[in-house]
């Protein structure tokens, strides 16, 4: 993320659009792996992942923190099912046209 655009929620925004993205799509689990600071600031490139903070905000939470420097981080998203619409029958005069008649 460029300097000026830090810390004014645009990560949380981009996981939140990410989400629905993938909602829309049928998916049902989405999980990122951001970096844990371990104290004070960390260097710009380690945090190319996201940050729990980040992570939280936009809902998921943690599954895991299989080390000091990162955790596991999971949003359920639910199963999405379509709406299905029964087939609209043809009215008989637009099948007759359909076939020829």
């Amino acid at each position: 993320m460029a300097r000026p655009y830090r810390r004014q929620g645009v990560t949380v925004a981009l996981l939140r659009t990410t989400a629905a993205f993938a909602k829309a799509r049928g998916g049902t689990i989405l999980e990122g792996y951001p970096v844990r600071a371990r104290a004070g600031r960390m260097p710009d490139t380690f945090a190319r992942t996201g940050l729990p903070r980040s992570f939280l905000a936009a809902g998921f939470t943690e599954v895991t923190t299989p080390s000091p420097s990162w955790s596991i981080m999971r949003l359920e998203l639910g199963l999405t099912k379509k709406a299905s619409r029964p087939a609209k029958k043809a009215s008989s005069a637009r099948t007759a046209r359909a076939k020829g008649r």
